[in-house]
C-alpha cells in the first residue's frame, strides 16, 4: 500500500485461480479483465496473469499483463490515465495449473542412452567418455524364455556367443562404471524371439540373468567379467510373465541392483503393468514415441501433460524419465521427436515439477551422436 496527499491510497490484491488444465481458468481472467471469451483457446503450459485497476469511486481503463510460457512472450500494457485523488485498487488475478505451480520443482535429473544396436554409434567407452549420461543401457538379450538358449544381439559390435568376441564391451563397462556411470542390461526390444510361457520359466531367465551377467557366476559370461548395475525391461512383445521376473531379480540382487522400464506411454502398459505393480523399478522411462494418442504435442499439450501424470503419481517410489527418441529421422522413431527448444522450454520445466522426475531417455547413442540432442538439453535436463 502506498499513500500520499496527491495520489491517495493505492491497495493490491491478489487472487489465484487454482485448476486442472483445459478447465477454463485462462478465459476466466480474459472474461473479467478485457471483458473476452475464446472458445478455442488452447491449454497452456505455465502462468498466467492479468491486472486491474480501478477507482475505487470509479472504474478506469483496465491494465493488463500477461506472460504465458507456452508462448515465451511477454506483452506489458498499462492504459491506466486515472487522475483521480481517490484510492486506487489494484488486482492481480493469476491462473495456475494445479499440478504445474504448486508441486515442488525437483531436483536435476540424468540422461539416459541407448547403446548396442547400431554398430556405427562408436565403442561404450567413447560413448561414456562424453561425460552426457548417468545410465547407458546395452540393447539387448534379444532370445530367452519357453526354452531357449538365451542370445544377445549387439548389432555387428560384437558377437556374443563367440569367447571374448565381446570382451572390448566388458573393458568399456568397466570403464564406464569407473566414471560413475550405471550400465544396464536391456533385454527384450522390438523382435518377436522372446516370451515367457510361465512364472517357473520367468524365475528360470532371471536366475540366468543373474549368473552370466549380474553377481552370480558362469563361465560363460557373454560379456566377460564385467558385473553391471542391473537389468532394464524393454519389453514389447511375448506373455506377461515379467512380475516373476522382476521379483526373482530383486530377489538375488537385493538393493545391490538397479532395475528399470521402458513401457510405452498408453497407460497401463499391456506387456509390463504387472511387473511395474511389482514396485521392484527404480527407474522408469516411458515411450513418448511411436504413440501418437500420448506423445508431445506443440498444438495440444493436454494428452502428453495427463499422461505424465498418470504415470508419475502410478509409481511415486520409482524416478520417471522422459523417452524420446534423439533424431527426427524416421528411422529412430515413427512419431514423437520433441524439437530441442520446446524440449526444454516446455516439456522439462513442466516433467520438473513432479517430485518423482528423473530425467531423459534417448533412443539411442547413434541418432543422439548425429543431432547432437543431449548437448543441446543437458544443462535442463
Amino acid at each position: 500500500m502506498d499513500s500520499s496527499d496527491d495520489e491517495g491510497e493505492e491497495y493490491l490484491f491478489k487472487v489465484v485461480i487454482i485448476g486442472d488444465s483445459a478447465a477454463g481458468k485462462s478465459n476466466l481472467l480474459s472474461r473479467y479483465t478485457r471483458n473476452e471469451f475464446n472458445l478455442h483457446s488452447k491449454a497452456i503450459i505455465g502462468v498466467e496473469f492479468q491486472t486491474q485497476s480501478m477507482d475505487r469511486r470509479k472504474r478506469s481503463n483496465p491494465s493488463t499483463q500477461r506472460e504465458n510460457t507456452n508462448t515465451n512472450t511477454n506483452t506489458n500494457t498499462n492504459t491506466n490515465t486515472n487522475t483521480n485523488n481517490g484510492s486506487k485498487l489494484y488486482l492481480v488475478v493469476f491462473a495456475l495449473a494445479l499440478s504445474l505451480s504448486l508441486a515442488p520443482i525437483s531436483k536435476a535429473g540424468k540422461l539416459v542412452v541407448y547403446w548396442g544396436q547400431d554398430v556405427r554409434e562408436g565403442k561404450l567407452v567413447d560413448t561414456c567418455n562424453t561425460g552426457k549420461y548417468g545410465i547407458v543401457n546395452i540393447a539387448f538379450l534379444s532370445q530367452f524364455g519357453r526354452g531357449q538358449p538365451p542370445l544377445m544381439n549387439l548389432a555387428g559390435h560384437c558377437d556374443p556367443g563367440t569367447p571374448h568376441d565381446c570382451d572390448k564391451v566388458s573393458t568399456g563397462i568397466h570403464h564406464c562404471q569407473s566414471l560413475g556411470v550405471k550400465v544396464l542390461l536391456s533385454i527384450g526390444g522390438a523382435t518377436d524371439t522372446y516370451s515367457l510361457s510361465s512364472a517357473d520359466d520367468a524365475r528360470g531367465v532371471a536366475n540366468y540373468i543373474w549368473n552370466n551377467f549380474l553377481g552370480g557366476h558362469s563361465n560363460s559370461r557373454p560379456l566377460g567379467d564385467a558385473v553391471l548395475d542391473g537389468v532394464d525391461f524393454d519389453i514389447e512383445q511375448g506373455e506377461p510373465h515379467y512380475a516373476a521376473l522382476a521379483n526373482r531379480l530383486r530377489e538375488l540382487g537385493g538393493d545391490k541392483i538397479y532395475l528399470s522400464a521402458a513401457p510405452q506411454c498408453p497407460f497401463p502398459d499391456a506387456k509390463l503393468q504387472r511387473a511395474l505393480n511389482t514396485n521392484q523399478f527404480n527407474y522408469i522411462w516411458v515411450q513418448f514415441y511411436n504413440n501418437p494418442q500420448c506423445e508431445f504435442n506443440a498444438n495440444n499439450v493436454a494428452s502428453f501433460m495427463k499422461s505424465w501424470r498418470q504415470w508419475t503419481s502410478s509409481f511415486p517410489g520409482s524416478k520417471i524419465f522422459i523417452g524420446v527418441p534423439a533424431s527426427k529421422s524416421g528411422d529412430a522413431a515413427s512419431s514423437g521427436y520433441i524439437p530441442k527448444p520446446q524440449m526444454t522450454s516446455k516439456v522439462i520445466p513442466f516433467a520438473k515439477m513432479s517430485q518423482n522426475y528423473g530425467g531423459v531417455m534417448l533412443w539411442n547413442r547413434y541418432f543422439d551422436g548425429l543431432s547432437y540432442y543431449s548437448d543441446a538439453i543437458k544443462s535442463s535436463v
